[in-house]
């Protein structure tokens, strides 16, 4: 694994066009999904923890220096060791390996992820393709019996209307008995195979549901596994980290950091458990609200079954109705359609048994687009779910997708239901159509030899009324039963509507109160977390600091030594020991008065008891010690410093003396005044070379920015723009620098440009203007700011760019005398703001469309001409002594026909002009 490289960037200056480089420029802020709940992607680990490796160095101990060790160390102390910057550059080196470690943990996370999701949509197509299948099968099934009802029920009534031929010479009524128990035996029967179809789907649905909820139950238990397992290997991750990052630190900072990595991990645990649980929360509010929506299609299938049954009721009624009224009316024409009606009968028969297998195979047809309809809806909406899972999460994808696949299961049923429904009624209907028609052919079968001869055409008039009003009567009660039938459809569909706002409400809600709970949980999570931190910090920090002293006592120069109130030494450190030159182990439990001269010792428990009694101090406590005199183990007496200080607890009173030998500082003292002398001397003239340092700075600076504006940031102030009415803007360009450029070298280009500007400089110090900047061979300078020079800020910038016209026309390039350079100069007058743009590399800059214009002006002059816009010109004529002709209108790009003038001369100009100025060249 490669650890990953920065590059560093460049700050280099964009140079854009001449013209609209010069332009003002101006920003504006950009800006930057769905109710997939954000809490189950939180699955990221505690933050890095600061590698405190800057411990060792405040660890390691600082030995104290003399005199002038000090002052040597003044001029050194800025410098940088090797092993600093060794460590500096190591650590830089371990945060990139570890940030590039952490990149490709994250990467291998989300490839496990996208693998996972697409396990998924391969067992959601499986389980849609499997659903599919049996829902086709169903209802083929069900289109074959209801075809094969058909034929039997025409069989039926064929079979009755022959034995009813052999016995049609038996009485009427029993006849007539016959026919109603025969009409009635069929409803019967249509009932009975309605009410099984009714059952078979009421099965078929229930079996479906049960597929469903164990299809999502089992994607429920894939997510929370899959939610574990990456929760467990991203705290393994953050633990082979943590222990790769702090290996090289120390066994006492590691310890620390481990506190906290410990502390950390156990609160990502309780943040793990507690993310689960809101899945678990979230995937029994899924698998409540598909069990909610299943019991309102089964109430409407439940209900639909009654409706319909009253609705074939009302129709059966009605046609028993119409078979009486029309007995009567028919008695006289049965015998003479008998054949007719056969025939009629037949064809009919055939006709709606077309029809209605042509219905079917629409049916089949139109469940079989739907069906590929959803599978591809599927496929849509988990490739835009895989696409948005790297950002989510898997938990909010599994929860869309959960919804989105039983929103489309119930959809699936309803209309499967609706279909199956559709087909029953039309066999239904087309059933007792048959039916009506052989009755109707029976009845006229009947008396047809005794009342052949008793037909009139009034009867026949009659009997075609009465059919007429029986086909609107008919036609009537089916729109009223078609009319109830979309009443209920339309109720049903606003059911579940409602309930299915119900279940978004409730699902938005839960997001927002699981949201805010983590939140909140997280929230006191890091409180406790920091206050754990503290201890820990506060802990480690002790530890450090009773190292470090006992470092500081075992290493620093000066001796320490702890006595008791009684005298009697406590400790006694390495420099005591070179100091007096007794042991540590000789010298403690010994009395202090071991290591003073007789004089002091014999005096000193006299010291120490008046000292206990009176508690006035004379020595201890002193904030610059005193000097006295001690004595080494070989009798001799040396001077030392000596300070002591006083600890006095409840159980503990001592006292700690710091000494130090003078011997080597008296010696040296005589050689110090005199190196303090010289130093000073140095100091002196270090001074004076700061300040012409310091004087030059100034006077670069004052050369980059106007004297006012500089001096305000050398004094920290902040710049405020300023807008000045009126000021006079000037631009020049080299004409044809580019192919100069190509004859020659690129250090000559630097060269030519370097000449040709300070020869502008030059000319630009006589007058009243200043240098705002150079781009490339393009030159701009303006007049009348920053410091306001009234109207006369145009005649100066006129005479200027007349100056330069003169020194360019004499320009010679040193080496190459043919080359020869032109320039053209435009020059407006108006409005500006000005302000200092950074703080790094402050630029004074100019904005307004004064500046846009002066550029036009220039773009669109002539070599060797000076172009003035008409505001220049108005305040030339009134200064007076410029030789001016106008050019004319032109086209200006973004300011359209412009009036523009020329600039020739200037009465009693100084310095000669070229020849291309005059006005002869028009």
């Amino acid at each position: 694994m490669s650890c990953p490289v920065i590059p560093l960037e460049k700050n280099t200056r964009k140079t854009s066009s001449k013209n609209s480089s010069r332009a003002a420029f101006a920003g504006s802020p950009s800006g930057s999904d769905s109710a997939i709940p954000r809490q189950f992607n939180e699955l990221s680990g505690p933050p890095p923890i600061e590698s405190e490796s800057h411990v060792d160095k405040e660890a390691q101990p600082k030995p104290s220096v003399t005199e002038s060790d000090k002052s040597f160390r003044l001029s050194s102390s800025s410098s940088k060791t090797p092993e600093d910057a060794f460590h500096s550059a190591v650590g830089v080196q371990h945060k990139n390996v570890y940030a590039g470690l952490r990149r490709e943990c994250e990467k291998i996370e989300e490839n496990i992820k996208e693998a996972e999701e697409k396990v998924l949509l391969k067992d959601k197509v499986a389980f849609l393709m499997r659903r599919h299948e049996t829902e086709i099968a169903n209802l083929a099934q069900a289109q074959a019996k209801e075809l094969q009802s058909h034929k039997e029920q025409l069989e039926k009534v064929l079979s009755a209307r022959a034995e009813r031929k052999l016995a049609k010479k038996q009485a009427r009524a029993t006849i007539r008995a016959t026919k109603r128990r025969d009409l009635l035996i069929q409803r019967q029967d249509i009932a009975a195979a309605v009410a099984m179809r009714n059952r078979e789907l009421f099965v078929g649905k229930r079996v479906a549901f049960d597929l469903l909820m164990a299809h999502i139950e089992d994607t429920h238990e894939k997510q929370r596994k899959n939610l574990i397992a990456s929760q467990e290997r991203r705290l393994k991750y953050d633990k082979m980290l943590n222990e790769l990052e702090n290996r090289h630190l120390k066994e006492e900072i590691r310890a620390n950091i481990a506190k906290k990595f410990h502390v950390r991990q156990t609160y990502q645990i309780a943040m793990n458990k507690r993310i689960n649980e809101q899945l678990r929360e979230f995937q029994l509010m899924e698998l409540r609200h598909a069990k909610e929506r299943f019991e309102v299609e089964i109430a409407s299938f439940e209900e639909l079954g009654p409706l319909k049954v009253k609705h074939a009721t009302r129709i059966a009624e009605q046609n028993a109705r119409h078979v009486e009224e029309l007995h009567t009316e028919k008695e006289f024409l049965r015998t003479t359609h008998e054949a007719n009606k056969l025939q009629k009968l037949q064809k009919q028969h055939q006709a709606e048994l077309k029809k209605h297998s042509r219905e079917n195979r629409i049916a089949l047809r139109q469940m079989k687009v739907k069906h590929d309809q959803e599978l591809a809806a599927t496929g849509l909406n988990s490739t835009t779910s895989s696409k948005n899972t790297s950002q989510q999460g898997s938990v909010g994808g599994s929860k869309i997708g959960s919804r989105e696949m039983s929103r489309q299961t119930s959809n699936s049923s309803i209309d499967s239901h609706t279909s199956t429904n559709k087909s029953s009624a039309r066999g239904q209907s087309l059933g007792q159509q048959s039916a009506m028609h052989m009755i109707d052919g029976e009845e006229e079968e009947d008396g047809q030899n005794e009342e052949e001869n008793k037909m009139s055409k009034t009867t026949s008039t009659n009997l075609v009324k009465l059919m007429k009003r029986h086909e609107e009567e008919r036609a009537t009660i089916q729109q009223v039963v078609q009319q109830e039938l979309n009443d209920y459809e339309l109720a049903q569909e606003a059911r579940l509507q409602e309930v299915e706002e119900r279940h978004h409400l409730e699902v938005q809600r839960m997001i927002d109160d699981q949201a805010l709970e983590l939140n909140e949980f997280k929230s006191a999570q890091e409180k406790e977390i920091i206050m754990e931190e503290a201890v820990h910090d506060t802990e480690m920090k002790a530890m450090l600091e009773r190292t470090t002293l006992n470092s500081i006592l075992d290493n620093i120069e000066d001796g320490v030594i702890n006595i008791g109130k009684d005298g009697v030494i406590l400790r006694f450190n390495r420099a005591a020991e070179t100091i007096w030159g007794y042991t540590a182990e000789e010298a403690i439990g010994k009395n202090v008065t071991l290591l003073m001269p007789e004089r002091y010792a014999k005096n000193h428990a006299t010291y120490m008891n008046n000292y206990m009694t009176t508690g006035v101090r004379k020595i201890i406590g002193m904030p610059n010690g005193r000097r006295i005199e001690g004595k080494k183990k070989d009798g001799t007496e040396f001077p030392l410093q000596l300070s002591i200080t006083e600890l006095k607890t409840n159980d503990t009173h001592m006292f700690t003396g710091i000494a130090r030998d003078l011997s080597e500082e008296v010696r040296q003292e005589e050689a110090i005044k005199a190196m303090e002398a010289e130093k000073k001397k140095d100091m002196e003239g270090l001074i004076k070379e700061l300040d012409a340092s310091k004087a030059k700075a100034d006077s670069l600076l004052s050369q980059m920015l106007p004297p006012s504006v500089s001096e305000a940031l050398m004094k920290g102030q902040q710049v405020q723009p300023q807008r000045y009415e009126s000021a006079t803007v000037f631009f020049l360009d080299i004409v044809g620098f580019t192919t100069i450029c190509a004859t020659i070298d690129p250090i000559e280009t630097v060269a030519l440009l370097n000449d040709i500007y300070l020869t502008f400089d030059t000319v630009i110090e006589q007058y009243d203007a200043y240098k705002v900047e150079t781009i490339g061979d393009s030159y701009m300078i303006a007049s009348g700011i920053p410091k306001k020079n009234g109207n006369r800020h145009a005649a100066e910038v006129a005479t200027l760019a007349l100056h330069i016209m003169s020194v360019v026309d004499s320009f010679e390039f040193k080496g190459h005398p043919e080359v020869k350079i032109q320039a053209r100069i435009g020059i407006h007058s108006g409005p500006v703001v000005a302000g200092v743009i950074g703080s790094k590399m402050p630029r004074y800059c100019l904005f307004g469309d004064t500046v846009n214009t002066a550029s036009r002006m220039e773009s669109n002059s002539k070599p060797m001409k000076i172009q003035l816009s008409e505001s220049t010109h108005q305040l030339l004529r009134q200064f007076g002594g410029f030789d001016l002709y106008q050019r004319g209108e032109i086209d200006v790009k973004g300011k359209g026909k412009m009036r523009t003038y020329f600039l020739h001369g200037k009465d009693g100009f100084a310095h000669p002009l070229p020849e291309s100025l005059k006005r002869t060249d028009f």
